[in-house]
């Protein structure tokens, strides 16, 4: 480092000194003792693991990550050096919430240092005191009290649970605001392969988060492994559990101290899920509107999380479980995944305007796309609002192997509900997998009532599906691996039907409550005029995360969608021959 950028550095720290901003603490388990008073770590002529002497920049050191916790202060960015950090589960307490916004000062920032890769590393060795967690709360459930304004980014975490608990858990927390990006989060499972399953373990947990992005994240091998167990998942959140009160009197934002499972955000992430159960869980139901007669409400309609830009590979039971009221899913890739979407799949929680679009689902070997109707209440409105567009069910085939059930719609007990408020139009059923005579069954409604795609256009007027056949001469994708197998060929081309195209014959108008979103002009997950997201989700891993820079977007992202809320500054972290 040149003498000049050294006076600029220390000039600038003690300018964020003297100014109340965040301090930095830094993380180096090369550090023989903590460097937290008169001797400081940064010294440009020491490398890590030596003394540092005074400089006159506060600037501290601590060997583990639990010593850097405990004496920042809210609003601090803690960064780790290099290296692999084994200490047990690592609590963050509440004393040392931020209280946003997402802005200098006002946020916890964890991560790796610049151009290094720190990796957590719990070792399976975590006891159900800890809740088999390697980093967050120790109880992270309800009653408890939650964990604000964290971000957590470039970090791999792994070795959550422990040879004998009924908890594994790679990050838990409840509450949030979290922001979690470019981490690899992986083997955080419980290990006796017993009843763990019940007890919502996941690479991330917690419960009613809100207004928390999780971006640019690979997972693998969390929750339970070789397990179709409904409870466990890479992501698992729990919700307020309020559902009983909130059908009786209309949802009332205030209630439960404020705390539900809203206004979240999981976008481009990897999920390869061939020995794990689900990609994204919610864990009881979440409502937004009353669901009775009396109390159905529309006020909260932009509660629902956004899970959109996301590749689910191979789950054993499902890529999104969801019970939650006005869900947006759309703009995601599933491929061998027993069932990608489930829509209020427990006998428990039925979903109100749940909407998916522009999705890609290929080789289901159950329901590719599963809405449950069931009156758990009994004063709960008959009709069954939901909304499925510009969807393409690839290959796929219903659980009993025979039938393409590509949106099976049922009820669960009755067959007095109406259907007549479901809207399913423009989806795509591609390569069924079924017999000449079963595969163009693509709908189920109450008594089991299957459908073509003519008769179902004929019940549902205004509406349009599709069936096709593979052709080689028609071909939907790029190519057969990589990227190519799930990008449209040729800029979109290939025909549907007549002039139609995947290009143009997505549903192309409003979305049916949202003010401002317009449900696109082509068909499926992948947009033919700009598809580099899909390469650039499959190439996320650790070389990729080294080299990201904090706190920015990739290029690759589709359009110029801002992240929510706006980027933070990363300002004053020390780059160049530190220790």
């Amino acid at each position: 480092m040149t003498l000049w950028r050294y006076f600029i550095l220390i000039s600038f720290s003690l300018l964020l000194s003297q100014s109340g901003w965040a301090a930095n603490i830094y993380v180096d388990n090369q550090l023989t003792s903590d460097l937290a008073g008169p001797t400081n770590y940064y010294d440009p002529t020491k490398g890590r693991g030596d003394t540092c002497s005074s400089t006159g920049v506060t600037t501290k050191g601590y060997s583990t990550i639990q010593e850097a916790i405990t004496a920042m202060s809210s609003g601090d960015k803690i960064y780790i050096r290099g290296g692999t950090y084994q200490e047990g589960h690592i609590n963050i307490p509440t004393s040392k919430n931020a209280s946003g916004p997402w802005t200098e000062g006002n946020y916890n920032y964890l991560g790796s240092y610049p151009g290094e890769w720190a990796i957590i590393d719990g070792q399976g060795t975590i006891s159900n005191d800890n809740r088999g967690t390697v980093l967050g709360q120790i109880g992270y459930a309800f009653p408890y009290n939650g964990i604000t304004y964290w971000m957590l980014e470039r970090l791999e975490i792994t070795g959550g649970g422990g040879p004998s608990t009924e908890y594994a858990y790679g990050f838990a927390g409840s509450w949030g605001p979290f922001w979690i990006r470019y981490c690899y989060i992986h083997d955080n499972y419980v290990r006796d392969g017993g009843t763990g399953g019940t007890f919502a373990n996941g690479g991330l947990s917690g419960y009613c988060w809100q207004d928390s992005i999780v971006e640019y994240c690979s997972f693998a091998r969390n929750g339970c492994l070789d397990s179709s167990n409904n409870n466990v998942s890479e992501i698992n959140i729990a919700s307020d559990y309020l559902y009983a009160d909130i059908v009786g009197s209309g949802f009332d934002p205030t209630s439960n101290g404020g705390r539900h499972n809203m206004r979240n955000t999981y976008r481009y992430n990897y999920f390869e899920l061939s020995r794990g159960s689900h990609g994204i869980k919610y864990k009881a139901g979440q409502y937004f509107s009353g669901k009775s007669a009396a109390t159905v409400q529309e006020t909260y309609n932009t509660y629902g999380d956004k899970i959109h830009h996301n590749i689910f590979l191979d789950a054993l039971s499902g890529g999104i479980k969801t019970s939650q009221d006005f869900i947006q899913i759309y703009n995601n890739i599933f491929d061998g995944c027993v069932s990608a979407i489930k829509i209020g799949e427990t006998s428990d929680y039925d979903v109100y305007k749940g909407v998916t679009y522009n999705n890609t689902i290929i080789d289901g070997t159950q329901r590719a796309l599963f809405r449950l109707h069931k009156e758990y209440f009994e004063d709960q409105i008959d009709a069954y609002y939901g909304y499925d567009y510009n969807n393409i069910l690839d290959n796929g085939a219903d659980y009993d192997g025979n039938a393409e059930l590509g949106i099976n719609a049922i009820d669960w007990e009755t067959d007095e509900d109406d259907y007549s408020t479901y809207v399913g139009d423009r989806n795509y059923f591609y390569r069924p997998a079924g017999t000449s005579t079963q595969k163009a069954n693509v709908f189920s409604a109450p008594d089991n009532v299957y459908f073509t795609t003519a008769e179902y256009m004929a019940e549902y007027s205004g509406t349009t599906l599709w069936n096709n056949d593979y052709d080689a001469e028609n071909l939907l994708y790029a190519g057969t691996s990589g990227a190519s197998k799930y990008i449209p060929r040729d800029r979109g081309a290939h025909i549907i039907s007549g002039a139609t195209t995947i290009a143009n014959g997505g549903y192309n108008a409003a979305h049916p409550y949202l003010s401002g979103v317009t449900i696109p002009s082509y068909v499926g997950a992948v947009n033919p005029s700009d598809s580099d997201w899909v390469a650039g989700v499959l190439a996320l891993d650790v070389t990729y995360f080294t080299s990201a820079t904090a706190g920015s977007d990739p290029s690759w992202i589709e359009g110029s969608e801002p992240t929510p809320p706006s980027t933070p500054s990363f300002t004053g972290v020390m780059t160049g021959s530190i220790r």
